[in-house]
């Protein structure tokens, strides 16, 4: 239920979730895959290595969570996309930096 949500109801009600519309393969962030839909990403599959390229992100906040990291950010090719990444602990990240972002376990809804 949780890495693979029915629907865009059950994603949100399980957690925090990165969407991103998809359209016929092409996205605001380019060719992520293929298909029409929601691209569902939870935070904690976003980071720095991954099989999904998502391209450069200017970090916009963030935050200590104690197991973890949460950044916010802004891919650079669609600004007003906004991203939500849990890196691990002890990642050094600063507001306002750049962030070759990647993903894994999407879903396409």
């Amino acid at each position: 239920v949780y890495l693979h949500p029915a629907s865009l109801f059950v994603a949100s009600f399980m957690g925090e979730v990165n969407r991103i519309p998809l359209t016929n393969g092409q996205s605001s962030l380019g060719a992520l895959m293929p298909g029409t839909g929601t691209i569902l990403i939870r935070p904690e599959s976003i980071g720095t290595d991954g099989p999904m390229a998502l391209g450069a992100a200017k970090v916009m906040d963030v935050a200590f969570f104690g197991t973890h990291i949460r950044v916010h950010m802004a891919p650079l090719a669609a600004p007003d996309t906004k991203l939500c990444a849990y890196l691990p602990q002890g990642t050094v990240v600063n507001v306002g930096e750049n962030m070759e972002l990647f993903a894994r376990d999407a879903v396409l809804l």
